[in-house]
């Protein structure tokens, strides 16, 4: 818990709340800090915040983990290069580096180069760890979390604990340069050369389901920006389902979205009707009530009653 803290403000974003020397055990399959350490970053920058910019920041794309390391990864892609001159097997992999130099670090739902990260960045850590993943009867281990991944890559803190179960400390700038030549490449062959079929939204749109899985009632897949480590956490069939944002002025404003309707009949408007605003960020504003009977009065209100055949 936090009572007033000094930075003026409380967030959470899944995150491990409690630092190191907290002296008990409360879980520990955390979420990685790239989204928390945006949130935070933003509520940083002023102590002045509107509806408006509450609502911007929960459609954030930021690439939390370009930001941190894309530079260095790519000098050291580089540097072997210049050792290995002849070891590049295709012209794509330059375009993709001076791409990827320039990216404005947003996952936009059009962008390649948040397509290419993010599939460098899960060869990355296939690679790194993908000794110990083997199943042991029943039980499949789980990868370490994205921030290990990389302070072990750049030799940093607890990297002595991986040269312990490996034996040795990975090489770096090798690491780098086989696991984007490996992506461009499975890029190319899976996809064609660089274009719309690298879009980021074709991996990482939202696919809606239908609870029963019926397929003619599921959604097709969204054109969405985000990513699983932005504020806005789209990933494929998971993402932030409700959102909303409440004003805290006298008397209190709301809005909010959900990526559905409020018909479960698929021959009613009202079935899906609230998808592409909730894809958008086009929030809804919404009723607030003093109290239950007044709730119960509004004008808005209905009651459905469900009574059981037998």
């Amino acid at each position: 818990h936090e009572l007033n803290p000094p930075r003026g403000y409380v967030s959470s974003a899944n995150q491990q709340t409690s630092p190191a020397s907290y002296p008990f055990y409360h879980g520990w399959n955390f979420a990685n800090p790239a989204r928390i350490s945006t949130i935070n970053k933003t509520l940083d920058e002023s102590k002045k915040f509107t509806s408006g910019d509450m609502k911007q920041l929960q459609m954030n794309n930021h690439s939390f983990w370009a930001e941190t390391h894309l530079m260095r990864m790519i000098d050291s892609v580089m540097v072997y290069i210049s050792r290995f001159p002849d070891s590049v097997r295709t012209a794509t992999l330059h375009g993709a580096i001076d791409s990827l130099r320039v990216w404005d670090l947003k996952n936009t739902a059009t962008s390649i180069n948040a397509t290419i990260f993010d599939q460098w960045q899960r060869a990355i850590t296939t690679r790194l760890w993908e000794s110990l993943m083997e199943p042991i009867k029943d039980f499949r281990p789980l990868r370490p979390p994205t921030d290990i991944s990389y302070r072990v890559l750049f030799h940093e803190k607890p990297a002595e604990t991986y040269k312990q179960l490996f034996g040795e400390l990975p090489n770096t700038a090798a690491l780098l340069f086989i696991t984007l030549q490996e992506t461009i490449q499975k890029l190319e062959n899976e996809y064609g050369p660089p274009g719309e079929k690298w879009f980021w939204w074709r991996f990482n749109g939202s696919t809606i389901n239908h609870l029963l899985n019926i397929k003619a009632l599921n959604q097709p897949r969204l054109m969405n920006s985000g990513h699983a480590d932005s504020p806005n956490a789209i990933r494929n069939n998971h993402a932030p389902s409700w959102r909303m944002v409440v004003e805290l002025s006298s008397p209190p404003r709301a809005w909010g979205v959900y990526p559905g309707g409020q018909s479960g009949n698929p021959a009613n408007k009202g079935y899906n009707a609230f998808i592409d605003d909730w894809a958008r960020g086009h929030y809804y504003s919404l009723t607030i009530y003093k109290t239950w009977e007044e709730a119960k009065a509004g004008p808005q209100n209905q009651t459905v009653i469900l009574k059981p055949a037998y």
